[in-house]
């Protein structure tokens, strides 16, 4: 077999005429095919090409020229139907859409309808950060809409940071501070002081640009969002917090290399 397909289409084997139905989103269009072998050798078929319909029809949209993947094996004189897949540009907005399959010098018509897809992609998906305490950091991000209807953007407006092993170096902080005399109850009044004292508030994030509201079909934004680091960082020890955009998330990791304060002093 040379090419996409075996035996001379429109001549050798041919679809059925009935109207040929594929749905789905862009990445994951699917119908059936029915092939007709009229010839005397078993015919293959691995691809075919569609191309806009002559004339449009009411209330539908024309199908760009596109390719549709099968995998078909007609014996002689005998037809076969065959799931299809139609590949089209990830940005193909929803609708319903006529278009026609060529063989030989046949046209076949096929509807197509396409279902609303919502992807995105974020990069980067983690981010390390460095500066004192109380200073302005900032990271630049791409967001790019691989769906195929407007992606809409809802701004975060706070991250919080935590220590990275705040626990477990904070139950052992507690330990050593701990003697013989005291009792459980100490001991965990006393961690709990400690877990109080070393929470670290909420920081505000801005964006630039701002007031995105959306982004586009196969459209890729670049913005930058800056936050300025909390008070009560300490000097050398990294924290961990995430951002979330459209329930994705950015991980921060951020390394404290002092304190503006302390070092004003």
């Amino acid at each position: 077999m040379k090419g996409h397909y075996s035996g001379e289409p429109g001549v050798d084997w041919h679809l059925s005429k009935d109207t040929a139905k594929f749905c789905g989103i862009p990445n994951e269009c699917l119908g059936e095919l029915t092939l007709v072998n009229t010839s005397d050798a078993k015919v293959k078929v691995r691809a075919l090409m569609t191309q806009e319909p002559s004339r449009a029809a009411k209330d539908t949209l024309a199908l760009k020229p596109s390719q549709i993947s099968l995998y078909a094996r007609v014996p002689p004189h005998s037809e076969t139907q065959t799931l299809a897949a139609l590949h089209l540009p990830s940005d193909t907005a929803p609708g319903q859409y006529r278009g026609t399959v060529l063989c030989g010098k046949h046209k076949h018509p096929i509807d197509v309808k396409i279902l609303e897809h919502r992807e995105s992609i974020i990069e980067p998906g983690h981010s390390r950060l460095r500066g004192e305490s109380g200073e302005t950091v900032s990271c630049q991000i791409s967001i790019t809409n691989l769906g195929n209807v407007d992606l809409e953007l809802g701004d975060v407006g706070m991250v919080w940071l935590r220590e990275f092993d705040w626990v477990g170096r904070t139950l052992v902080y507690t330990l050593r501070e701990t003697t013989e005399g005291d009792s459980y109850e100490d001991y965990a009044t006393r961690l709990v002081q400690h877990f109080r004292k070393d929470i670290i508030p909420p920081a505000r994030i801005q964006f630039e640009p701002t007031a995105i509201r959306a982004i586009a079909a196969g459209k890729t934004l670049l913005r930058t969002f800056s936050l300025i680091l909390p008070p009560g960082l300490k000097k050398g020890r990294r924290y961990l917090g995430f951002i979330k955009i459209n329930e994705k998330r950015i991980w921060l990791e951020v390394f404290c290399t002092g304190n503006k304060k302390e070092n004003i002093q």
